[in-house]
Formats: structure tokens, C-alpha cells, sequence
């Protein structure tokens, strides 16, 4: 064993009685322990060239003024505060622990190339490029506190590298705070991540992303950004601020018991890349829009199980799930949606859905179908409760529209509404107390109603016979009111 204190002498014996005086001289010795007594010792590059465990005799009372370097395996180091970063090239078996690193001269506070390495208890000071990044290598990081002052980067960058986070902190960063890139795999449990410029969580270039309880506060874009990448991601919340609460972008995302609060651009947003449509899967959990869009699809395909969402809004045109373009389509096995500012669903020009959810108090109405002509489009158990204005469930410039059971209740507008030439199919769906109609077509449009129900409406059912619309209803229907059919 040999012993290091700043009161030392290289040339002595290196005992804890006769100590050397820089940890540089005791490497060069044979001895498989090296222990720092309290104090500075500045030394601005420490080289660490064979198999060696490097301790503070008092857990961070010992501070190396300096650069650490280790290009050797089977190397410890553990209480050591390090001024001028840390950096392991070609090694494995190497720990880090119980220290604070913060970045010196160097770009980075922690850099990991071709190496295997274990962080622990870590606090660590970000450079202008990141707090800890990873190359090539496999890294084990856990209760690690990172911060990042204005002008660093990123906090966390991993590349080409698998790793496995447990118990991150994280405050600040430019553009991402935990981000794996280039085929890399990032298994992150329990993180909390903090006031990024940019991302909080990102998985980009081919990687693999698996978190659970992960919660991104107060990020300026995107809570969680996922492009041209796999994630899945269980029991998390995002906070954006000016972007968007998750990302996608020519990606893959499983999303389970999670919150994506309110953002100004979509809590959800899923796109293409490069022609590579994307795919997002929520399951339960709750999307907070607020007065904002909730899920935005313009590329790819967003399946929903169980999710709540929660809208703010009072009658505007800005919707809980709007889906546009084709090519693109909306699931929604079964949702309820609490007061979207506009409508819960919408599908615009050729994209498609199938939709069976509860909707309550809706701005404009439950479902919006609007310029869909190349397949049909599924309602099916429907509940909506109390438009604030509009219907609930309306066709426009559709052909292929089919109502399968579900109730529309107290919309001021119309329980099921057909326009510009639309064509609905309703069966065995009600209609209770709408304040106009029960059933309506207008714009030249037409109706079949097959074993529905309507009571309680100025009109049970009403076609604009003036225009060429047309309502048929079958002997099993039941319309109790005044009715204009047009047949």
C-alpha cells in the first residue's frame, strides 16, 4: 500500500508515516493500493497505465487539481475529487465512485471510449460538451447528480454504447440531457431531469431506449424525443414548455402509464423522417392538453388503450387527436377525453381511424371525419356527453362512414351529422336530448340509420331535402319526435 499527502516528499517511502507527495509517483510504484491523505494535489495530468484501486483516506477531503486518465483495467477509484475531468480509453473492469468530477480544460467532465466502466455516487460538473459521454463502451451509471451551466451541450450523450442509468439527476444542458445515439441501448430507471435548453430524454440514429420512471421537468422542446429510434417507456411524466411533450419522428414508441403535461406546439407529435413513418402506442396513462393539441399525427400510426385525456379548451378548432394526410390512422381501442377544446377525434384528408371511446363536454364534438374518401371509417361504442357547440359525431366530404352502437347525449348541435356529400351508416346507436337533431344530413349528403333510437331533439331526424340529402331509417328505428327523411 502506499500512502499520498500533499505534505509528503517523492523521495520517501511512500508509508502513511513517510507519504509521497503526488499520486503520480506512487503510480509508478508496484503497489496495489494507493491512498490520499486530505489535501490538494495538483498534478494537471495523472496517467493510470496498470491495475491499481485509488482511494481518499476521508471520502472527499482528498482532490485531485488535475486530469485523470486511465487507460488500464481492473482500476478503482473511489473519494477522489477531480478538478480537470476524468477520461478511460481501452480499459474495463473500471470504477468510479464517491467523488465529485467536474471538467477542467476538457469538454467533458466523464469521457468513456472502448471501455467498461461503473459510475457510482457521482456529482459531476458539465463542459462545453457534455457531463458524461460514452463511446463504443458499456457503462453502469448510478446515483449520479449532473448539472449543466449555460453553454454546455448536453449532459448525458451515449454513442455506439450500451448503458444502464439507475437514479440520475439531472439540471440544464443546451440540447439534450440523457440522449443515446448511433445503434446505441439505454436501459434508464428512476431519473429526474431537470431544465433542459432542449430534450430531456432523447433516443435517436437506430437505438434501443427501455425507462420507467423518468420525469422531465420544465424542457424547453420535447420532454421525450424519439427519432428514427425504439423506445418504451413505462410510468414517466414530460413537462415541455415551447415544444412538444414527447417527439416522434420516423420512430417506434410504447408509452405506459405516463403523464405528457400541456405544450404550446402538442403534448404528443408524430412524424416521418425521411419517408419512415413513425408509430406511437399509448397505453392508459393520462395526455394533459389543456388548451393545446393533445396527439398530432402527420406521419404514422398512434394506437391508444385505456389513455385519458384532459383538455381545457372552450370551443375552438384545436383537437385531443387530429390525424391528417394519407397513410396515417388512429386507433382508439377505448379513451375517454374530458373537455378537448375542439373535437377528441379528427381525421382529415384521406388519413383513417377506428375510434370507440367516451367523450365528455367536448368543444366542438366527439368525432370529426372530414375529407376521407379512400376507406371506411369505424365509430364504433361511442359515448358523448354535452358538446358545447357542434355535434357528436360528424361527416363532411366522407363516403365511407360507419356508427356501430354508442350514444350521443346533450350536444347543442346534432347527435350524428352527415355534410358535403358525406355518407354515414348508424347502427344501433342513440340519440337523447341534442338540442336540434337527433340524426342530420345536409350538403347533399346521406344517412342510414339502422336499429337507432332518437328522443328529446327538435328534430329526431332532418334532411336538407332541398339539396339532395336524404335520410333512410329502418323499421327497427325508433325516432320519437318530428322528422323530415327525404327519401
Amino acid at each position: 500500500m502506499a500512502y499520498v499527502s500533499p505534505d509528503g516528499g517523492d523521495a520517501a517511502e511512500g508509508t502513511e508515516e513517510a507519504p509521497f507527495a503526488s499520486l503520480a509517483r506512487a503510480l509508478r510504484t508496484d503497489r496495489s493500493k494507493i491512498v490520499l491523505l486530505p489535501g490538494t494535489f495538483p498534478e494537471p495530468q495523472v496517467v493510470v497505465s496498470r491495475a491499481v484501486r485509488i482511494e481518499a483516506s476521508a471520502l472527499g477531503q482528498a482532490i485531485l487539481d488535475g486530469h485523470l486518465f486511465i487507460s488500464a483495467s481492473e482500476v478503482s477509484v473511489a473519494g477522489v475529487n477531480v478538478t480537470g475531468g476524468v477520461g478511460v480509453h481501452l480499459a474495463h473492469d473500471v470504477v468510479i465512485s464517491s467523488a465529485t468530477v467536474a471538467y477542467g480544460l476538457k469538454d467533458d467532465a466523464v469521457s468513456v471510449v472502448s471501455s467498461e466502466v461503473r459510475l457510482v455516487d457521482l456529482h459531476l460538473s458539465c463542459g462545453p460538451e457534455t457531463c458524461l459521454q460514452v463511446t463504443t463502451s458499456t457503462v453502469d451509471v448510478s446515483n449520479v447528480v449532473a448539472r449543466a451551466d449555460a453553454g454546455s451541450k448536453r449532459v448525458v450523450r451515449v454513442e455506439s454504447s450500451r448503458a444502464t442509468v439507475h437514479r440520475l439527476m439531472t439540471f440544464g444542458g443546451d440540447i439534450t440531457q440523457l440522449q443515446a445515439s448511433l445503434h446505441s441501448n439505454l436501459r434508464v430507471t428512476t431519473a429526474t431531469l431537470a431544465g433542459s435548453g432542449g430534450s430531456g430524454l432523447a433516443a435517436l440514429q437506430d437505438s434501443l431506449l427501455e425507462a420507467s420512471d423518468v420525469h422531465v421537468i420544465a424542457a424547453r422542446r420535447a420532454g421525450c424525443l424519439v427519432q428514427r429510434a425504439r423506445a418504451q417507456v413505462t410510468s414517466s411524466t414530460f413537462d415541455a414548455q415551447t415544444g412538444q411533450g414527447v417527439a416522434l419522428s420516423g420512430a417506434h414508441l410504447t408509452l405506459r402509464s405516463s403523464t405528457v403535461t400541456p405544450a404550446r406546439d402538442g403534448a404528443l407529435q408524430v412524424a416521418g423522417y425521411s419517408g419512415q413513418p413513425s408509430r406511437l402506442e399509448l397505453v392508459g396513462g393520462v395526455v394533459q392538453h389543456g388548451e393545446h393539441s393533445g396527439v398530432l399525427v402527420s406521419g404514422g400510426l398512434v394506437h391508444v388503450d385505456g389513455t385519458r385525456f384532459e383538455g381545457a379548451g372552450e370551443g375552438t378548432d384545436v383537437d385531443a387527436i387530429l390525424a391528417t394526410g394519407l397513410g396515417n390512422r388512429v386507433e382508439v381501442v377505448r379513451a375517454t377525453f374530458l373537455r378537448p377544446p375542439g373535437f377528441a377525434v379528427a381525421v382529415h384528408q384521406d388519413a383513417l381511424a377506428t375510434v370507440t371511446a367516451t367523450v365528455i363536454e367536448p368543444g366542438l364534438g366527439g368525432v370529426l371525419v372530414d375529407d376521407v374518401a379512400v376507406d371506411k371509417v369505424f365509430v364504433t361504442g361511442m359515448v358523448v356527453r354535452g358538446c358545447r357547440q357542434g355535434s357528436g359525431v360528424v361527416a363532411l366530404q366522407s363516403p365511407m362512414v360507419e356508427v356501430r352502437g354508442g350514444r350521443v347525449e346533450g350536444c347543442v348541435e346534432a347527435g350524428y351529422l352527415a355534410g358535403e356529400g358525406s355518407g354515414v351508416v348508424v347502427r344501433g346507436a342513440r340519440a337523447v336530448g341534442n338540442i336540434q337533431y337527433g340524426f342530420a344530413a345536409f350538403g347533399g349528403s346521406s344517412m342510414s340509420l339502422e336499429g337507432v333510437q332518437a328522443s328529446g331533439s327538435r328534430w329526431a331526424a332532418f334532411a336538407a331535402c332541398g339539396d339532395g340529402s336524404r335520410v333512410v331509417a329502418d323499421a327497427e328505428s325508433v325516432l320519437e319526435g318530428a322528422t323530415v327523411l327525404c327519401p
